[in-house]
């Protein structure tokens, strides 16, 4: 879509929006030519930061998943695999279930919904 902005470009609108938000009138009033409170300025550089960081690739979208386990027959003994419900990555039941998928990288803390694209 053509109305669409990069992070990065949307970061450096913001900064541009909190700088003229500072800017001061000769006798020390703000100039009103944006009219944000010191805290809103502030607000939208950490927002700018975190856009920056994005464009980066410093941040990623959380993928949420869980650890299906399943069971399988070998010999006489039962063999239990857990598997990761976004990618399908297995581990074996003696390997430590953690809280990351070491393949996707997905959060596993059982929600079902996922912000990722």
């Amino acid at each position: 879509m053509p109305n669409e902005m990069t992070p990065l470009e949307a970061a450096e609108t913001l900064e541009d929006i909190a700088a003229v938000s500072d800017l001061k009138a000769v006798d020390g009033a703000r100039s009103g030519l944006v009219n944000l409170s010191k805290n809103d300025a502030s607000s939208l550089r950490v927002i700018a930061s975190m856009l920056r960081q994005i464009a980066a690739g410093e941040l990623r979208p959380v993928i949420h998943a869980h650890w299906k386990g399943q069971s399988s027959n070998v010999g006489y003994r039962c063999v239990v695999h857990f598997a990761c419900s976004n990618c399908g990555y297995e581990i074996a039941d003696d390997e430590t279930v953690n809280k990351l998928c070491p393949n996707c990288g997905a959060l596993m803390d059982g929600k079902e919904d996922s912000h990722a694209d």
